[in-house]
């Protein structure tokens, strides 16, 4: 499902969004979020503000060329009125 690191970190008092630490330059990025949330915003280096469709609970984002390592990706599920965020670490190709 993903390549890289397997330790997630959680926001939010329900768990609103769980996501990766680190995502490899040119790997996926999974987010899980919970319940009721149809879409995350992602603001990806070099790309801007992208929306990702939901579907079953996961976000599934392939981290294009313009994002590279040393960078982060802020990831937001805009939920109103109680909204959780992360940021994941892109690491550099070995």
């Amino acid at each position: 499902m993903t390549s890289g690191t397997s330790s997630f970190c959680q926001d939010g008092q329900n768990g609103g969004i769980s996501a990766p630490e680190t995502v490899p330059e040119g790997g996926t990025l999974v987010v899980q979020v919970r319940s009721g949330v149809k879409e995350v915003a992602l603001l990806v280096p070099g790309v801007g503000l992208v929306r990702v469709p939901v579907h079953n609970g996961l976000v599934e984002y392939p981290v294009p060329p313009q994002a590279t390592g040393g960078s982060s990706i802020l990831v937001s599920d805009e939920a109103y009125p109680d909204p959780s965020g992360a940021s994941v670490l892109i690491t550099g190709a070995f």
